[in-house]
Protein backbone atom coordinates (compact mmCIF):
# COMPACT_ATOMS: atom_id res chain seq x y z
CA UNK A 1 0.00 0.00 0.00
CA UNK A 2 1.24 3.72 -1.12
CA UNK A 3 2.57 5.63 1.63
CA UNK A 4 0.25 9.03 2.19
CA UNK A 5 1.68 12.37 2.32
CA UNK A 6 1.78 12.08 5.88
CA UNK A 7 4.00 9.17 6.26
CA UNK A 8 6.39 10.64 3.47
CA UNK A 9 6.78 13.52 5.42
CA UNK A 10 7.69 11.77 8.35
CA UNK A 11 10.13 9.35 6.29
CA UNK A 12 11.92 12.74 5.22
CA UNK A 13 12.47 13.49 8.67
CA UNK A 14 13.86 10.28 9.46
CA UNK A 15 16.37 11.48 7.49
CA UNK A 16 16.73 15.57 7.91
CA UNK A 17 17.01 16.26 10.82
CA UNK A 18 16.96 12.71 12.05
CA UNK A 19 20.45 10.64 10.47
CA UNK A 20 21.78 14.33 9.46
CA UNK A 21 21.74 15.49 13.52
CA UNK A 22 22.59 11.62 14.74
CA UNK A 23 26.02 10.53 15.66
CA UNK A 24 27.94 9.50 12.96
CA UNK A 25 28.14 5.51 14.33
CA UNK A 26 24.12 6.23 14.56
CA UNK A 27 23.87 6.78 10.58
CA UNK A 28 24.30 3.16 9.00
CA UNK A 29 21.86 1.80 10.95
CA UNK A 30 18.90 4.67 10.44
CA UNK A 31 19.92 4.80 6.48
CA UNK A 32 18.83 1.12 6.67
CA UNK A 33 15.92 1.87 8.23
CA UNK A 34 14.71 4.47 5.48
CA UNK A 35 16.55 3.66 1.95
CA UNK A 36 16.24 1.37 -0.09
CA UNK A 37 18.56 -1.99 -0.57
CA UNK A 38 19.27 -0.69 -3.82
CA UNK A 39 18.67 3.09 -3.21
CA UNK A 40 21.03 5.67 -5.49
CA UNK A 41 22.33 9.18 -3.77
CA UNK A 42 23.36 11.13 -6.77
CA UNK A 43 25.53 13.58 -5.40
CA UNK A 44 27.35 13.54 -8.97
CA UNK A 45 31.02 12.88 -10.00
CA UNK A 46 32.40 9.83 -10.84
CA UNK A 47 30.45 7.54 -8.71
CA UNK A 48 27.15 7.88 -6.58
CA UNK A 49 27.28 5.54 -3.57
CA UNK A 50 24.51 2.47 -3.66
CA UNK A 51 23.22 1.08 -0.88
CA UNK A 52 21.95 2.55 2.43
CA UNK A 53 25.38 1.68 3.92
CA UNK A 54 27.09 3.74 1.00
CA UNK A 55 24.47 6.98 1.78
CA UNK A 56 25.10 6.52 5.41
CA UNK A 57 29.24 7.16 4.56
CA UNK A 58 28.47 9.52 2.23
CA UNK A 59 26.99 11.96 4.88
CA UNK A 60 30.06 10.42 7.73
CA UNK A 61 32.79 12.21 5.23
CA UNK A 62 31.30 15.39 5.99
CA UNK A 63 31.79 15.17 9.34
CA UNK A 64 35.67 14.44 8.56
CA UNK A 65 35.96 17.97 7.47
CA UNK A 66 33.59 19.88 9.68
CA UNK A 67 32.18 19.67 13.27
CA UNK A 68 29.64 21.47 15.49
CA UNK A 69 27.59 20.29 12.46
CA UNK A 70 23.70 20.86 12.36
CA UNK A 71 21.66 20.52 9.46
CA UNK A 72 18.37 22.61 9.76
CA UNK A 73 14.61 22.30 7.56
CA UNK A 74 14.12 25.40 6.11
CA UNK A 75 10.65 24.34 4.73
CA UNK A 76 8.38 21.28 5.94
CA UNK A 77 9.08 18.05 3.24
CA UNK A 78 6.58 18.94 0.05
CA UNK A 79 5.44 15.64 -1.24
CA UNK A 80 3.91 15.48 -4.40
CA UNK A 81 3.31 11.32 -6.34
CA UNK A 82 6.23 9.04 -4.88
CA UNK A 83 8.56 12.73 -4.73
CA UNK A 84 9.53 14.34 -1.62
CA UNK A 85 11.24 17.33 -1.94
CA UNK A 86 12.42 19.83 0.91
CA UNK A 87 14.44 23.21 1.46
CA UNK A 88 17.73 22.54 4.69
CA UNK A 89 20.97 24.63 5.87
CA UNK A 90 24.05 22.95 6.31
CA UNK A 91 26.17 24.63 9.53
CA UNK A 92 29.52 23.94 10.53
CA UNK A 93 32.99 24.47 12.07
CA UNK A 94 35.56 23.32 9.37
CA UNK A 95 38.25 21.30 10.91
CA UNK A 96 40.82 22.20 8.72
CA UNK A 97 43.65 19.65 6.70
CA UNK A 98 41.46 19.85 3.30
CA UNK A 99 43.90 20.62 0.16
CA UNK A 100 43.17 23.24 -2.05
CA UNK A 101 41.37 24.79 0.62
CA UNK A 102 42.42 27.81 2.19
CA UNK A 103 40.54 28.47 5.17
CA UNK A 104 42.01 28.34 8.99
CA UNK A 105 40.92 25.34 10.94
CA UNK A 106 37.72 26.94 12.95
CA UNK A 107 36.48 28.89 9.97
CA UNK A 108 32.38 28.74 10.52
CA UNK A 109 30.44 28.02 7.56
CA UNK A 110 26.66 28.27 6.46
CA UNK A 111 24.93 27.39 2.92
CA UNK A 112 21.55 26.73 2.30
CA UNK A 113 20.50 23.54 0.05
CA UNK A 114 17.49 21.32 -1.17
CA UNK A 115 16.71 17.43 -1.61
CA UNK A 116 14.51 15.70 -3.85
CA UNK A 117 13.86 12.04 -3.46
CA UNK A 118 11.92 9.49 -5.18
CA UNK A 119 10.30 7.13 -2.68
CA UNK A 120 9.75 3.06 -3.92
CA UNK A 121 7.88 0.18 -1.67
CA UNK A 122 7.73 2.62 1.28
CA UNK A 123 11.68 3.44 1.36
CA UNK A 124 14.12 6.20 -0.18
CA UNK A 125 15.11 4.84 -3.74
CA UNK A 126 16.61 7.96 -5.11
CA UNK A 127 18.17 11.00 -3.76
CA UNK A 128 19.12 13.96 -6.03
CA UNK A 129 20.58 16.69 -3.15
CA UNK A 130 21.94 20.29 -4.06
CA UNK A 131 23.81 22.79 -2.05
CA UNK A 132 24.67 26.00 -2.68
CA UNK A 133 28.35 24.57 -3.33
CA UNK A 134 29.82 27.89 -4.51
CA UNK A 135 29.01 29.33 -1.75
CA UNK A 136 30.51 27.29 0.70
CA UNK A 137 33.91 26.68 -1.40
CA UNK A 138 34.10 30.68 -1.31
CA UNK A 139 33.56 30.27 2.90
CA UNK A 140 36.38 28.10 2.62
CA UNK A 141 38.81 30.32 0.69
CA UNK A 142 38.80 27.19 -1.97
CA UNK A 143 38.49 29.16 -5.42
CA UNK A 144 42.12 29.61 -5.99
Amino acid sequence: MPMDNDEMRALYHRWLPGLWNSAPDAMPAIAAEIFAPDAVGHWGGSQDPVGPKAIAAKVQETFTMFDNVSVTLLTQPIVDGNWIAARWEFAGRYIGGVPGVGAAAGTRVRYPGMDLFRVADNRLAEYWPHGADLLLMRQLDALG
